[in-house]
Formats: structure tokens, sequence, C-alpha cells
């Protein structure tokens, strides 16, 4: 979770006859002044603890989620003008650096969105919004978000920013 002042990341294993996700490792912090070159190898480096702090390998995972604290161009995986303090992400492929910084195969899926669709969407999957055919979630920090799930699908409009009322000018 990458977001203006803070900087979370954890592991997780899904428990399908439990339904539950299992939260194997976590940690957060803070992110100094939210710019790309400062969080990237942060981030990196968090991950890296985690992995080790759950006996991981990075080739045993499944994939990776990133949810950013602002608008993403969903189809090329990059934050499009970042708000707030998170400057210089409009040039950064946050996917491709972890490729290769955790030396990962190419076939291990990392994926982007905005931090308000990742959190709809997990509520859909893992939480209590699942079965429901709406679901509308809100995220409230250093700026507003919000994302749409329609019948397990997010809502993108035809900008990528369904749901953005918080980034809108």
């Amino acid at each position: 979770d990458i977001g203006a002042n803070t900087l979370g990341a954890g592991i997780a294993r899904w428990q399908p006859k439990q339904r539950k996700l299992q939260i194997l490792a976590q940690c957060q912090e803070t992110s100094g002044d939210g710019s790309a070159d400062i969080v990237m190898p942060m981030l990196v480096q968090m991950l890296r603890q985690l992995l080790r702090a759950g006996n991981l390998t990075p080739a045993a995972s499944s994939g990776i989620g990133i949810a950013f604290g602002g608008p993403v161009d969903y189809a090329a995986q990059r934050p499009i003008t970042p708000p707030n303090n998170l400057s210089g992400w409009d040039t950064v492929n946050p996917a491709d650096i972890l490729h290769k910084k955790l030396k990962l195969s190419k076939s291990i899926p990392i994926h982007m969105d905005n931090d308000a669709n990742a959190i709809a969407l997990a509520e859909t999957i893992f939480g209590d919004a699942g079965g429901l055919g709406m679901v509308v979630g809100s995220t409230l920090s250093s700026g507003i978000g919000g994302g749409i799930i329609h019948n397990g699908r997010v809502m993108r409009g035809g900008f990528g920013l369904a749901g953005e009322y918080g980034h809108q000018k």
C-alpha cells in the first residue's frame, strides 16, 4: 500500500476451505515525502524482509498487488498524475522495478490499482461484501478516493477514474 505518508506491505495466504485470508507477515513504515525515488527502494527492502520473516523465496510468490494512493492507469500499470506528496510516480513502472530488484520471474504477476479500488475489490473477494452485486468503497487519508465494484469487477469508466471523486479537477 503506497500512500503519501506511509508504506505498508504484507504477505498473505488464501485458505479456500475456510474462505479466509491468513496474514503471514506485515509491516508499515513512514514513507518520507512519498516520492518514487524514496518509496520504491523502501518497498523492495520491506518485501525482502517479509519474505525472510515468512521463510519464503520470491519464486514462491503467486503474485504481488500494489494499492496506490492516487489515480492509476490500470492498462499501463502505472500511476497517472499523482496527487498530494506522491511526486515522480508518473514515469515509474513499479512492476518492472519489483521484477528486476526481487529477481522475480515475469510469470509472477504484479498488479497495481488505486487503493480505493483495491480495498473495495478485496472486501468483495475476502470480506463481508462477498456475494453483493454492487460494492462502493472509500478511502480517506491525505486524499479522498472511491472504488466501485459491480458483479465482481472494478468499474473503471471512460478514463479509468470511475469512483475517483476525490481526484477530480
